[in-house]
């Protein structure tokens, strides 16, 4: 049986804690690139739902609803679709910024060889806080493209109700 020094054991529990600093970045690194996919994938979702339907709904009506009140409420949901596609544009965007700086902020930590092991400097807590800033941005995003879809699809329905009326002009 091998008595270890105190120094000892405060190296090997200095190089675990490295150890484990490095390999959150690299496991925050693969979010970021799961994240990045995400921000390529989103608006092709949103942008092929709403805005198709709405265009192809309004050409197949489009004599019908010609000089009517429902044209307002046409540009009223195409404008409602176009800024939820905006925002899922930006959510994904800002989520995958935020991951960035997080994983920047770990660069930043300096490591030492008494505890704590890793320390955040003052770079890394500024980086730390710009992440988040990001990450609550890719949140209220978020919100606010799945209220814009719903204030759209009102107006959707609205110019749905008038075609289904008869008030030719």
């Amino acid at each position: 049986m091998v008595n270890r020094s105190s120094e000892d054991i405060e190296f090997e529990s200095a190089r675990l804690a490295h150890a484990s600093a490095i390999k959150a970045i690299d496991v925050e690194v693969n979010m970021v690139s799961a994240f990045g996919n995400a921000a390529m994938r989103a608006p092709g979702i949103a942008a092929a739902g709403g805005i198709a339907a709405l265009l192809g709904f309004y050409s197949a009506n489009s004599d019908r609803l010609r000089g009517t009140p429902a044209v307002d409420e046409f540009n009223s949901a195409l404008l409602w679709f176009f800024g939820a596609v905006l925002a899922c544009v930006a959510a994904p965007s800002a989520a995958y910024v935020s991951q960035s700086f997080f994983v920047h902020s770990k660069g930043w930590a300096t490591h030492h060889f008494e505890r704590p092991f890793v320390r955040d400097s003052v770079t890394s807590k500024w980086l730390f806080c710009f992440g988040t800033v990001f990450q609550v941005l890719a949140v209220l995003l978020t919100i606010g493209a799945t209220l814009a879809l719903v204030f759209g699809g009102v107006h959707f329905m609205d110019v749905a109700a008038y075609a289904g009326t008869d008030q030719s002009p």
